[in-house]
């Protein structure tokens, strides 16, 4: 194995790591910065105190490459000091990198710092994503710090299990596409354009979103098309302009808890149906705290249902309708119903 470490600092214009070989970040960790693409075939190993930088001249212009049959594990010490990083080299928003997984490629991240991840790649580049951490299947990322990314971690299909992170100041943070026995839990969303968007009209689709807090984002959580085998439950939704948005999507939405949001939740254009069940509205900790707008927007003009199940309400109108949804023919057609 070639062992990295020292307090100086390692640069190299590019980094592969063959099929059977491995790179190890030393005991006391330390700093690689490639000029590069980073190729994994092998095994890739970083610890507490290691730094893997990549310095593009562009954004997304070199990134990390995890092959098939390739591993990439980075663990830093705990998840209050997060000693383990991986990020662009320049940390301004024009220079970002990217780390993409095969399908058939293993990872892991715990305790690591995440930044500067993913944006509109050059027409020639390798990668035609924005995304910034890209997988499918085979990666865990527990207790990471994810911040000012285009799109923290981009998720299509795998089964997989993410708790415990942090995402703070990204366009995008978490992106579950077509999601198979996923859990998204214990997370914080801090001052994101949009927290976390689940989407896919698939009939597997399948998540879990729950115990996580969405905080002074934009919109906290914007859910697409997914059916009923998702569940999104016990999460809380404080102070973002639009706590929940729900697009197109009957996959039931439970004891969630919405204060001081300008919009708790809206219902998008092209939605045709909503239950929402034991939701709280305008409270949080025994606290009232309203939310400024409206508890639910309504934007789709309809025919459309709304169920509103053993819902606690603190507006006097808790329900307001958008003007593209009254100036609709025949006004608002929504059918409101309370339990």
């Amino acid at each position: 194995a070639l062992q990295i470490g020292g307090t100086e600092g390692v640069s190299c214009g590019g980094l592969t790591v063959e099929e059977g070989g491995r790179v190890v970040f030393g005991p006391v960790g330390g700093r690689l910065t490639c000029t590069g693409d980073v190729e994994v075939k092998g095994a890739l190993t970083l610890g507490s105190g290691s730094e893997l930088l990549i310095d593009c001249p562009e954004n997304m212009r070199y990134g990390i490459f995890v092959a098939k049959g390739g591993s990439l594990t980075a663990r830093g010490s705990h998840g209050f000091e997060r000693n383990c990083v991986l990020s662009a080299a320049r940390r301004d928003g024009k220079h970002n990198t990217f780390i993409r997984f095969d399908p058939e490629a293993k990872g892991s991240f715990r305790f690591c710092e995440l930044a500067y991840l993913g944006g509109r790649p050059p027409k020639d580049s390798r990668t035609p994503h924005a995304y910034g951490l890209f997988f499918t299947t085979g990666v865990t990322v527990e207790g990471c710090h994810i911040h000012h990314c285009y799109t923290g971690v981009h998720l299509i299909t795998g089964a997989t299990t993410l708790q415990h992170n942090l995402f703070t100041d990204n366009e995008f943070a978490l992106n579950l596409y077509r999601p198979t026995n996923v859990t998204v839990t214990g997370n914080r969303f801090l001052r994101n354009r949009v927290g976390l968007i689940a989407s896919g009209k698939h009939t597997e689709a399948s998540c879990s979103v729950h115990g996580n807090l969405f905080e002074a984002n934009k919109v906290g959580m914007e859910v697409r098309g997914l059916l009923a085998p998702s569940r999104f439950y016990g999460n809380v939704y404080l102070d973002n302009e639009i706590g929940l948005r729900i697009a197109s999507a009957n996959a039931p939405i439970a004891e969630e808890c919405f204060a001081g949001n300008q919009h708790a939740i809206e219902l998008a254009p092209k939605t045709t149906a909503a239950r929402l069940l034991n939701v709280v509205f305008g409270v949080f900790q025994g606290e009232r705290q309203p939310n400024q707008k409206a508890d639910v927007l309504v934007a789709a003009p309809g025919p459309s249902n709304l169920t509103l199940d053993n819902c606690r309400f603190d507006l006097d109108q808790p329900v307001e309708f958008a003007p593209e949804a009254v100036d609709a023919p025949g006004g608002p057609r929504w059918v409101v119903s309370r339990r």
